[in-house]
């Protein structure tokens, strides 16, 4: 069974930009057939349609707004209001989960009446979602380090409300990292019951970064739910440690090649040949080399997306410190070459302007041979 891997675009891509549909973009540049996002209501909606459509990009998920106390039946009503936005939004973009959370943990009510306010919650949006082809996971989070006072920290108790209500729109988002940062075990805490399961998310830990960053054993706990006929989408919700590209070496390298080319993924790249008009702000050009990428039909998500990104990204990368001294090599490089010759100088700056963009060295091959050629030194 092949995984699939959902790019959660709210975390990944975001080192390299702010514009919200280009993630998209390089999503798929990447290799990775589905995304995912958290708030709807803060999104142009017609632009992300838009580049869905056009990059051939599936939404596995997105957020159920608002965020409302579910824990309280007074807060249900204007919870099931915004449920109904959110279903109508999902199908309108082709999500099939909605993501919700509990709410707080209420200071002086009993737990059991919390417990049981949530159960209604859930119940009620079962029928709101009825017929729709949306279901809504439940995602309990952790209380230690991210969510404190977040009321829903237990895996068993989520799957118990699950159970209770019974019907096929309700089941849940089961984080691995939060569910170990609460030092639950997968294999016990989801023996026997991982139909209700709906959607899953991984980060690693310490950090809530990269697979292998950590000391979490998440190869091992996806390799165990694949071998219990888990289908469902695998949201990457972690923030990268450095560039989103870095981040993906890294999670390749410690899974291994051949584990992450033949089983980890599912997605190919296949960002067409063309140059294509720009589906949002900034216009997305592809070089010969990145049309060779999209072509080769071993490529796939992974494989070697850091010389993908870069190339994509060029000119509009963010400098971080080490870029920084980069670039004041260069400059130091290309005075000194200026005080030789125009053409020296010229070749210093086609040098670092290949190193920057990724360009092939038959590429700075045919500029060196236009630099000779305008100042007759052939």
């Amino acid at each position: 069974m092949m995984r699939k891997f959902s790019a959660c675009i709210d975390m990944l891509f975001v080192p390299e930009t702010d514009d919200f549909c280009q993630r998209i973009e390089l999503a798929k540049a990447a290799g990775f057939e589905q995304v995912e996002f958290w708030l709807w209501s803060n999104k142009d909606l017609d632009a992300v349609e838009r580049t869905l459509q056009q990059t051939g990009i599936t939404l596995a998920g997105i957020v159920a707004e608002p965020f409302a106390e579910l824990t309280r039946d007074s807060d249900h009503d204007r919870f099931l209001a915004g449920l109904e936005n959110s279903r109508d939004v999902a199908v309108r973009l082709g999500a099939p989960i909605l993501i919700c959370q509990s709410g707080p943990l209420l200071e002086g009510v009993e737990r059991a009446r919390q417990h049981a306010a949530l159960t209604r919650a859930m119940a009620r949006s079962a029928d709101v979602l009825t017929g729709s082809g949306v279901r809504l996971a439940l995602e309990p989070l952790n209380d230690r380090v991210d969510h404190p006072g977040y009321y829903l920290t237990s895996t068993a108790e989520a799957l118990d409300i699950v159970d209770a209500v019974n019907r096929p729109e309700i089941g849940l988002t089961y984080d691995m990292y939060h569910s170990m940062v609460m030092d639950e075990d997968s294999e016990s805490v989801l023996a026997g019951r991982l139909n209700r399961i709906f959607h899953v998310h991984i980060a690693d830990h310490p950090g809530r970064n990269q697979p292998g960053s950590g000391q979490l054993p998440l190869r091992q706990k996806l390799s165990w739910l694949d071998t219990q006929g888990y289908a469902g989408a695998v949201g990457l919700e972690f923030k990268p440690t450095g560039s989103t590209a870095d981040a993906l070496e890294m999670m390749r390298g410690v899974w291994g090649r051949s584990a992450v080319k033949d089983r980890v993924l599912a997605g190919r790249a296949s960002t067409p040949r063309d140059v294509r008009r720009p589906i949002c702000s900034m216009p997305v050009a592809l070089t010969t080399s990145q049309q060779r990428h999209a072509g080769d039909d071993t490529s796939c998500c992974f494989l070697k997306p850091k010389a993908r990104l870069q190339n994509l990204m060029f000119g509009r990368m963010r400098m971080d410190f080490m870029r920084f001294l980069s670039a004041l090599v260069a400059a130091a490089v290309v005075y000194s070459a200026a005080l030789s010759s125009v053409p020296t100088a010229l070749a210093a700056i086609a040098f670092f302007v290949m190193l920057s963009a990724g360009w092939s060295e038959a590429r700075f091959e045919r500029i060196m041979k236009a630099i000779n050629s305008k100042w007759g030194l052939d």
